[in-house]
């Protein structure tokens, strides 16, 4: 359900989400670090406030701390998919624990986890994943090499109040030997009794050399 609420409790929320000394809110993977951090402002987000024409939304510091996003990424070191790892899994039958072992003698494949997390007006959106990676391809939602990583959308962790977060779309595409793991989320509020929506969207491109490019639109 979407709610009226006033530009002061906005701000307010706004102000503890991007201060730098704010609680991390996601379940982060194991030994993953901080790796960027970006804030920015949605244009579209500004206009619609702009033409609502209220006294509230009437100079630009008030529609850019209203539509104010942070994105923050973290990623964690490189991890060896070992064959220790693969007999020890008990979500595997010994099926697939053998074709994991045969491929796993062709050479080392690696593989790391990430999350990506956009705060702004009032919600929380998280995205993450585990991918792999052998100096020749990267991949997640593949299989190769019989080693299949993962990427969730509206990942657990994420949250609004006063608005409506909906996953437009999440996907995995494979770019050559990278792969870029993108989520597309719409924010819809009633803002001063007046529907405002925009589109947001975070990714990462994932590199075959374990590398990772955090990128928000």
């Amino acid at each position: 359900m979407k709610t009226t609420f006033s530009i002061a409790v906005t701000a307010a929320l706004v102000a503890v989400l991007l201060s730098p000394s704010a609680p991390a809110m996601a379940a982060n993977g194991p030994g993953e670090q901080i790796v960027s951090q970006e804030t920015s402002s949605d244009a579209s987000c500004e206009a619609q406030l702009k033409a609502l024409k209220k006294s509230e939304f009437a100079t630009e510091t008030s529609r850019t701390t209203y539509c104010t996003v942070k994105t923050v990424t973290r990623a964690s070191a490189p991890q060896v998919a070992s064959a220790a790892s693969i007999q020890s899994d008990p979500s595997l039958t010994s099926v697939q624990k053998v074709s994991l072992l045969a491929a796993a003698v062709s050479g080392i494949v690696y593989y790391k986890t990430w999350s990506q997390e956009k705060a702004g007006i009032t919600y929380y959106e998280i995205h993450k994943g585990k991918f792999y990676y052998d100096n020749t391809n990267a991949w997640s939602t593949r299989t190769l090499r019989g080693w299949t990583g993962w990427h969730d959308c509206q990942a657990a962790g994420s949250w609004g109040v006063t608005v409506n977060v909906e996953v437009v779309s999440c996907k995995s595409t494979v770019d050559g030997s990278s792969t870029i793991d993108r989520e597309t989320y719409k924010v819809s509020a009633l803002v001063s009794g007046s529907p405002v929506n925009y589109t947001l969207a975070m990714s990462m491109l994932l590199k075959k050399d374990g590398s990772t490019v955090s990128r928000a639109y």
